[in-house]
Order: structure tokens, then sequence, then C-alpha cells
């Protein structure tokens, strides 16, 4: 029996520290800071005004305001660390459009598989728009 339950204590513990890992939420919380629109701002902190964003895997956005969730590829600029989520991996094809997408502003690194809360999720169709030109996939 103590061993059965040894094993146990450490199949939640590994879970644990699993579950923690690939789901790291780094978004600032206070609501004035959200920063998901239909366009989005260019990055100030690099020399050619884009998002360089680099791929964080597989990741999760939920609309807070209708339980909407936005399963994707999640990606952060290395300049800025804004994050995203977009429903096409354009970090293999980045040529095509987004998809549904949404952006929050982090307050510095997330590793892979993270999770963020949103207001809203956007739609973008084309990688030659505006919102398309703000990017580029590393």
């Amino acid at each position: 029996m103590k061993r059965l339950l040894s094993k146990l204590m450490l199949l939640v513990m590994v879970f644990t520290m699993f579950t923690s890992a690939s789901n790291i939420y780094a978004a600032r919380s206070d609501a004035d800071t959200l920063s998901e629109t239909r366009a989005v701002a260019g990055c100030p902190d690099s020399s050619d005004g884009k998002h360089h964003m680099k791929s964080r895997g597989s990741c999760r956005a939920i609309n807070v305001n209708t339980g909407e969730v936005l399963d994707g590829m999640g990606g952060q600029c290395r300049y800025c660390n804004m994050l995203i989520v977009t429903q096409y991996n354009l970090f293999l094809y980045p040529s095509q459009g987004m998809g549904k997408y949404t952006t929050r502003d982090a307050w510095g690194y997330v590793g892979d598989g993270f999770t963020i809360e949103v207001n809203s999720i956007s739609y973008n169709s084309s990688h030659t728009n505006a919102v398309g030109k703000s990017f580029v996939w590393e």
C-alpha cells in the first residue's frame, strides 16, 4: 500500500510539473494593457517596426467574453514579447493568411504551449494586407 501511494504521489508531482510547464500564462493581467485588436500596432522595439515572431508551438487563446477557444500556433515577438495565437501555422507556411488570430502583451519570455485570455478573436485572410505585413515569422 505504501509503495502504491508513493507511486501515486510521484505521478501527481510529474503531472503537475508537466501541466505547469506546458500551460504558461505570462500575459499581463490588467485589463488596460490588453492589446488584441483587429489592426496590430507595429513593434516599438524592432528596427523595421515589424513583430519578429518566434514559434512557441501549439498554444491556446480563450475569449473571456464568449468562451470561444482558439487552438493554434503560438508565437512571441523577440523584441517586444507580444504573444500571438493563429489558426494556421505561419512558421511553416508564411505566405498564407492567419485565419483566426489574437494577440496579447506579455511581460517577458514565455515557454512553449502557452494559454492566454483575451477579449476578442479576429480573422485575417491575407499575408499581404496591413495585418499580415506586421509580422515576420522566424
